[in-house]
């Protein structure tokens, strides 16, 4: 979803519809640059993301502003294990958004491993039992009626010869914290406050530098040893208006001189004309300012 639509251009450029070949290639040209500039989505969007642990009350998620956290969680637990009982070449298992992937000596092994079919790991163990070429699967502990989709992410990992696979499930849910939606942070403790509520805006205080924590625990220092299910960015609706302002008039600026540039032609080009020069220095202070309120700058 585009942070602006083609209909908002055409009204701001007040042009007709069939003028649309240079605002189109501009608008598209502006939308890439914007997101490039400012290092991050803006499109509300579903995230399934591991987090490195650092020792801190304070984790900075890469998106934001937060719509809805949907699990904090401080570990993984195996849930289900995959083997090949064969001895021989090679023997893959892998785990991606849609399902479990499965490949003997280098050919797919037939079946349906989906977690649309498979709604449970009871679901997916019977598929893969049934699916032949030594392949076996077993659900660990009581996790038979666990959701199939539970299952993270997982890259080629080798099953010959009775090796085990473990595929994981995030664990260890944590049911106290507190969220700073606009900046994307999700503080260890409900008590945490890095600013005051009531007097400051929070808006664009992505660097706590000055946060002085308490005696209430920390997110352990680890790897990926932090699992978030997350909603974040603007909803259609809820665009910030600034931002689109400042991308309108970007886009303005550009297309006037593409047109003046233009006139008597039957093709044009931008290549080379927005560039990070140009935006520093080619366009109205205001839109610079609105943009870099909302650039994502890694801390």
């Amino acid at each position: 979803m585009p942070i602006l639509s083609i209909d908002e251009v055409y009204d701001f450029l007040e042009i007709e519809e069939d003028e649309n070949a240079i605002a189109i290639a501009v608008h598209d040209a502006m939308e890439k640059f914007v997101l490039q500039y400012c290092n991050r989505s803006f499109e509300a969007t579903d995230y399934k993301e591991f987090y490195h642990g650092l020792g801190s009350q304070k984790l900075l998620l890469k998106n934001y502003p937060i719509i809805n956290i949907k699990g904090v969680y401080l570990s993984v637990l195996d849930a289900l294990k995959i083997y090949n009982t064969n001895k021989y070449t090679s023997a893959f298992v892998s785990v991606d958004s849609l399902g479990i992937n499965l490949e003997y000596n280098d050919v797919t092994t037939a079946g349906d491993f989906t977690f649309v079919t498979n709604t449970t790991l009871a679901a997916l163990e019977t598929a893969i039992n049934s699916a032949g070429n030594g392949w076996v699967a077993e659900v660990l502990s009581d996790y038979d009626s666990v959701i199939s989709t539970e299952l993270l992410e997982l890259f080629g990992q080798s099953a010959i010869n009775s090796t085990y696979v473990n595929l994981s499930i995030p664990y260890n849910n944590m049911s106290q914290y507190k969220c700073d939606k606009i900046n994307g942070i999700i503080y260890f403790s409900p008590s945490n406050t890095p600013y005051d509520e009531f007097t400051e805006s929070p808006l664009f205080r992505r660097d706590y530098s000055n946060f002085v924590e308490s005696n209430e625990g920390t997110f352990n220092t680890g790897f990926n040893n932090i699992f978030i299910k997350y909603r974040a960015g603007y909803e259609e609706s809820l665009f910030p208006e600034d931002l689109k302002l400042a991308v309108l008039l970007l886009i303005k600026e550009i297309y006037d001189r593409q047109q003046e540039s233009s006139v008597g032609m039957q093709s044009f080009n931008l290549s080379g004309v927005i560039s990070k020069t140009f935006l520093i220095k080619g366009i109205n202070s205001h839109s610079l300012e609105i943009l870099n309120r909302y650039k994502n700058i890694n801390i």
